[in-house]
């Protein structure tokens, strides 16, 4: 549903207030997703950051939508190379690529068709000349495309949101990482917490460490629930901005 003209303003006003005001950043990133959605028609999204510590892409926020799978080869296939411009942007992918080539990528395959959507609009996050993440907005078969009102909003938007993810990181490289050792006595982690979390700092993905550790993916996720309660935090990237890798 699109905003009315007379509210349009107040609603991105206090988006933007929020953006600078939410102190967790994960907090502000969900927090931001709920919002838009008072003001882009959209059926899923989601927010991934990256992480310079492993290279990889952090799902953050996901609303109506699967875990992503994506490798960040995968993924910067699906941003079309534009990851690595330094900019922030918005573009639909309808405008990037051809209709018949689209729906042939294996970003379309591997994520569009499993949520059963077929439109994008994604908006890519930078500062600094540095990439940050990518949001994206999806809408089911049978919608129809994002619209120029659409891209408007998330333009006005995207400065924004990209100076509050990077200031989050700078904050981040400015904190004295704690070793391993340190966490397991500070959280009282177990053993099996113990391990879990040093395959994290190793770049593992959660079905490496399910393998290594001879146990199911839904175990892993149980004991990864339970370090975060433990450290009061409520994602993977997280772990990797507090805790250094040895050596």
């Amino acid at each position: 549903m699109q905003m009315e003209k007379k509210n349009d303003w107040l609603i991105l006003n206090d988006m933007i207030y929020k953006i600078y005001t939410t102190k967790n950043i994960n907090d502000m990133l969900k927090g931001f997703i709920n919002q838009l959605k008072t003001a882009i028609e959209f059926d899923g999204a989601d927010i991934l950051l990256y992480n310079k510590y492993t290279g990889v892409m952090e799902q953050i926020v996901r609303y109506n939508c699967d875990e992503s799978k994506l490798s960040f080869l995968e993924l910067q296939s699906g941003c079309h190379g534009v990851i690595y411009n330094g900019r922030s942007m918005i573009y639909r992918d309808s405008d990037i690529l051809k209709e018949s080539e689209r729906t042939k990528t294996v970003y379309y395959k591997k994520v569009y068709l499993p949520n059963n959507w077929h439109y994008s609009l994604k908006m890519i996050l930078a500062c600094d000349g540095k990439f940050c993440g990518v949001v994206n907005l999806y809408r089911t078969i049978g919608k129809e495309d994002f619209q120029f009102e659409d891209i408007s909003i998330l333009d006005l938007l995207k400065e924004h949101i990209s100076y509050r993810v990077y200031q989050a990181e700078l904050l981040d490289d400015g904190m004295e990482r704690m070793s391993l050792a340190t966490a397991v006595e500070n959280y009282n982690l177990t053993r099996r917490e113990e391990q879990i979390v040093s395959y994290l700092l190793n770049g593992k993905r959660n079905e490496e460490i399910a393998a290594q550790l001879v146990i199911s993916l839904n175990t892993l996720k149980k004991h990864l629930m339970n370090i975060y309660k433990k450290m009061n935090i409520n994602s993977k990237n997280q772990i990797l901005t507090m805790i250094r890798q040895a050596g």
